[in-house]
């Protein structure tokens, strides 16, 4: 059971917009490589519906991949600093850039994979993970 948090904003902070629901499956993908991180994507199905709000509400998914340099919102309540970890108790937002696989894969040698998205932002400082 993996916990999902909606309509959340401060962790420490009950603002009344929240929603926890538990998954009550987990579908990893058949290709799934741990080592390679290929096919690195999960659905999940919630144990019980969701009610929607001006909190929470679904995404609209894309139907093909984005073209190089397309803008992209990222979010989560991830370490904000390398090496030591700093992990804010709000939710933190960042604006990054799709990048090319063949020009991802130079800074990531043998490690992009035809599966993966690229993105980020070319003077660094913002991402969603390293």
């Amino acid at each position: 059971s993996i916990p999902i948090r909606m309509g959340d904003h401060s962790l420490k902070t009950k603002e009344g917009t929240e929603q926890c629901v538990n998954s009550a499956k987990a579908f990893i993908h058949p290709n799934y490589d741990p080592t390679s991180h290929d096919s690195d994507i999960m659905l999940l199905k919630l144990q019980k519906p969701v009610r929607f709000t001006d909190y929470v509400h679904p995404v609209a998914l894309p139907k093909s991949c984005p073209s190089p340099n397309t803008e992209c919102i990222v979010s989560g309540w991830g370490s904000t600093s390398s090496p030591e970890g700093y992990f804010p108790d709000v939710l933190q937002c960042g604006v990054v850039y799709t990048i090319p696989n063949e020009e991802c894969g130079k800074l990531y040698p043998k490690g992009i994979t035809k599966n993966m998205l690229c993105a980020g932002v070319s003077a660094g400082g913002t991402d969603s993970c390293q």
